[in-house]
């Protein structure tokens, strides 16, 4: 009999910890910039052709609609993706 109530117990914390876990998973997003060290790390090159990948992209995009606002070192998440990743 107290063998059961420990199975129900382990259970309920087993269910506990799995929701717990799947809310980390929902609330962990990515930023909407996409840094140097992440297009270094996806294209494999260095920091300074990252800079440069992220500079070319920028003046791309910005060519497409002169109203953005784009940041140095940084480029639109959405943006990377779709002309570099094609995801």
């Amino acid at each position: 009999m107290r063998a059961r109530g420990c199975y129900s117990v382990m259970i309920s914390i087993l269910r506990k910890m799995k929701s717990e876990i799947l809310l980390m998973e929902i609330t962990k997003t990515k930023p909407m910039y996409v840094g140097v060290e992440e297009v270094c790390a996806d294209w494999g090159v260095s920091r300074s052709k990252g800079c440069a990948i992220i500079k070319q992209l920028s003046n791309q995009m910005k060519a497409e609609n002169p109203k953005l606002l784009t940041m140095a070192g940084k480029i639109n998440r959405f943006y990377y993706e779709e002309a570099c990743m094609k995801k």
